[in-house]
């Protein structure tokens, strides 16, 4: 097969596209890994302000 050839060409553009997808898949993976754990931890801070709202809220009316 010659290396000018449109075939050839197309056969080494298309290596370089999967190349270049399969290069990402673990960058992808730990990008989306950090975002869903900083997700979780908004999360339970959110939970945790719902509750010491309500917390205070029981202990104000204890108070009156």
């Amino acid at each position: 097969m010659n290396v000018y050839s449109v075939r050839s060409r197309f056969l080494g553009s298309y290596v370089f596209i999967i190349c270049l997808l399969m290069v990402q898949i673990p960058i992808v993976y730990f990008l989306v890994g950090g975002m869903t754990r900083k997700f979780s931890q908004v999360n339970e801070a959110g939970e945790l302000r719902k509750r010491a709202v309500e917390l205070s809220y029981i202990l104000n009316r204890h108070i009156l």
